[in-house]
This record gives structure tokens, sequence and C-alpha cells, in this order.
């Protein structure tokens, strides 16, 4: 019989040593930073690609056309151009990479079709930042918040459904009240 085993008690703690849970073991912090720094240098270079090949632009001058068929009016093209906006955010990993690549095609796809240039510029800064929250991939912090190891990947896509919600709502519901009290509509 081992040393061990000769303790009062060391038969329980060997019998319930299998049964124990520990939470994982994030990467170290040097490891997920550099992971981040990589990921973003490369996402951000493909954003200005996407940009140089006219990807960008053709996208605006289509949606562009498409938008001036259809007879939107201003309010009904503004939350279209800013719902689509947002929703595209799952295409790239990073709110930078993001706004370089598709905020000035945007914001000319809302003045050419009314929007307010204020309320226009303005509804896509605000978009701009809500949208960090959607992915593990959709900003610098959710890939550091990631990277340390103490969310899953469901869980996060979980809160970010969450918040995608509850920031519609807010924006606008309560968003568009306040608006229109302070002039912007």
């Amino acid at each position: 019989m081992a040393a061990a085993e000769g303790r009062p008690g060391a038969c329980a703690q060997k019998k319930h040593a299998k049964h124990r849970t520990h939470p994982p073991t994030p990467p170290s912090p040097l490891a997920s930073a550099w992971d981040t720094l990589f990921w973003f240098a490369i996402l951000v270079g493909m954003s200005g690609q996407l940009n140089a090949a006219g990807v960008v632009g053709h996208f605006a001058s289509t949606v562009g056309d498409a938008l001036a068929a259809a007879s939107l009016t201003w309010p009904a093209a503004a939350v279209l151009l800013a719902g689509a906006y947002w929703g595209l955010h799952y295409l790239f990993a990073s709110q930078t990479a993001h706004v370089g690549a598709l905020y000035s095609a945007f914001l000319a796809m809302m003045l050419g079709a009314g929007v307010p240039g204020t309320l226009a510029a303005l509804l896509l800064a605000w978009v701009s930042n809500l949208f960090g929250s959607m992915t593990h991939y959709g900003s610098g912090q959710a890939a550091v918040y990631y990277g340390a190891g103490y969310l899953s990947l469901a869980d996060i896509f979980k809160a970010g459904a969450v918040s995608a919600a509850v920031n519609a709502a807010v924006w606008l519901g309560l968003g568009s009240l306040w608006w229109k009290a302070i002039g912007l509509v």
C-alpha cells in the first residue's frame, strides 16, 4: 500500500479526484495579444484590398441604384442602410476595417437617398460603435475577451444576439424619439 493511501481520507480524495472540474486554463496573455495583433493586421489589409479592387465602390453603386429604383422615403432608406451596415459587420473582423471599407460608401448612399447629412453621419457612427459586441472578432476588445478563454464561442454569440436586440430596441425606439426632440429628424 502506498504511503499516501495510508492517510485518513486519502482513499476518498483519490475516488473523487476524477470528478473535480476545473475551469480551462486560459492561454497566456502574450499569446492572445500576438494572435489579436496578427489577425487584426491581416483583416485591415484585406479591407484595404477590397477598396482598392473596387468591390466597395461597385457595391455602393449597385445598392444606390436599387434604392433609387425602389423610391423609398429617406427615413426608410436610413433604417435599411443602417441595418445593412450593421449586418455586414459579420464579414469584417474589426471595427476599423469595417469603417475604413464601408463608412464612406454607406454615407454616400444615405446622402443620395435624401437622408440629412448630420443624421446620416451620426447614425453610421453610432452603429459603428454598437456592432463591436456582435461576435468574438467584432472588435479588438471582443477578441481579447474571447482569447482570454473565459467565455465560450456559443456564449459570445448568445450575448451578441441579446446585445443586438436590446440595442436595436433602444436606438430605434427611444433613440428616434430623442433625435426628434433635439431636431436631428
